[in-house]
């Protein structure tokens, strides 16, 4: 007959210390893994949910045209609530990762118009768990001057910016007296801090004018400013 002798040893101080080492990083690359799943799904589910809403906004304003900014540089806002109410958004969707409500008339799909064709959207979401863009504040940096030839009758309009903002559009109204004889639509400037523009008055007769200038820059922001002429 044959007997087995078990080996009844335990496990050696350094033995157990090296398994409590190899479970303790077993352990945080797990937690890790864990951590990068979880931030990577949050992540992906806020992008997702502003692209979806500015992808909402921008079907209103396809749908509302005329509520556009009409001049290069010039923005509009409309809140998440104004969606909801005409039925562009459900608000049970504009919820945050813990499907907790967002605030949806602080909240605002903000859009600028960057050339004749061309406008950019961008989201300011406040939840209460995160907080999707910035409340916008550019500083106004914008300045306009007048000058006048009396031999010509031309005013000159000066527009000019700081160089963290370019001059985007500006328009202007004559008025002779209480009437307006000449208003213009939004004239684009370009790409530039430095816009020097002629308005002819002779084309309006004789007499003393009011010229009244609104600019814009390509932050949205906007300056007016007037003078007055005798022709």
């Amino acid at each position: 007959m044959i007997t087995l002798k078990l080996d009844k040893r335990g496990f050696t101080l350094v033995e157990l210390l090296a398994t409590i080492a190899i479970l303790g990083i077993l352990m945080g690359v797990t937690i890790s893994a864990i951590s990068w799943v979880l931030d990577s799904a949050r992540e992906n589910f806020y992008e997702s949910l502003e692209k979806d809403i500015i992808l909402t906004a921008e079907q209103y304003y396809a749908d509302h045209r005329s509520l556009l900014p009409r001049s290069v540089g010039q923005s509009r806002k409309v809140s998440l609530q104004t969606l909801v109410q005409n039925n562009y958004l459900k608000k049970g969707d504009v919820v945050d990762y813990g499907k907790q409500e967002c605030n949806l008339t602080s909240s605002y799909v903000s859009v600028v118009k960057e050339s004749k064709e061309d406008y950019s959207y961008s989201l300011y979401l406040k939840c209460p768990s995160k907080t999707i863009g910035s409340v916008e504040s550019y500083s106004n940096t914008l300045s306009i001057g007048f000058s006048y030839n009396s031999s010509t009758h031309v005013s000159t309009v000066t527009i000019t910016t700081d160089s963290s903002a370019k001059v985007g559009s500006y328009r202007y109204t004559v008025y002779k007296g209480n009437a307006i004889v000449y208003h213009s639509d939004g004239i684009e400037v370009g790409n530039t801090s430095n816009y020097t523009g002629t308005i002819n008055l002779s084309d309006f007769g004789t007499g003393q004018f009011k010229i009244v200038v609104t600019a814009f820059d390509n932050h949205g922001n906007s300056k007016a400013a007037n003078t007055t002429v005798t022709v």
